[in-house]
């Protein structure tokens, strides 16, 4: 009796498709939980806004003004959002915030 060897083309399809749904699944753990936006507000702590959305990608500061710069995905979203703070490190102003262009474009 003769056996027969798969060809690697055939192989690799069917790895590729017992591969797939698991990659599907994995994925879709990884998905992003939407951020709570309410607390980007005049009169928050620096501190409460950052445990929120996360570090800022960029702060500055100048003349004792501190002016956060936040980039976060929401949902399918780049979300560009910056704030400014005053004494005590409590939001005065929130200066932009600016949905992005779809993650898909």
């Amino acid at each position: 009796m003769m056996t027969q060897r798969m060809h690697p083309v055939t192989l690799l399809i069917l790895l590729l498709l017992f591969l797939a749904p698991l990659m599907l699944i994995g994925s879709l753990g990884q998905q992003m939980v939407p951020r709570d936006l309410s607390v980007v507000r005049t009169g928050a702590a620096r501190s409460e806004i950052i445990r929120a959305i996360g570090q800022p990608a960029s702060t500055e500061v100048t003349g004792g003004r501190v002016v956060d710069t936040f980039l976060f995905r929401q949902g399918r979203r780049i979300i560009r959002c910056a704030v400014e703070y005053g004494k005590g490190n409590v939001a005065t102003t929130v200066l932009t915030m600016n949905p992005g262009p779809s993650v898909n474009q």
